[in-house]
């Protein structure tokens, strides 16, 4: 396995790779938030509260920003 990885790393790819990351600019970072998966989770769940007629658009966004901002909290107090 070691001698695959190293002849990949000969290989032209491997430096287009490398310099792909790193030449990349932090605005392309992707998402920086900690608590990603379940922020995704909750506003899914909150977008088909809404499409299902349970929940109008004011209650949606303020459900979605409650639990998002206690998973915050939640993260931010765990990694102090």
């Amino acid at each position: 396995m070691l001698n695959s990885f190293l002849q990949f790393l000969s290989t032209p790819y491997a430096h287009k790779i490398s310099h792909q990351l790193h030449d990349s600019s932090p605005k392309y970072v992707g998402a920086l938030l900690s608590v990603f998966p379940e922020a995704r989770a909750t506003v899914e769940s909150e977008i088909e509260n809404l499409l299902n007629g349970n929940a109008d658009v004011k209650t949606a966004v303020k459900n979605m920003a409650d639990a998002i901002n206690k998973s915050i909290e939640e993260y931010n107090l765990v990694n102090q």
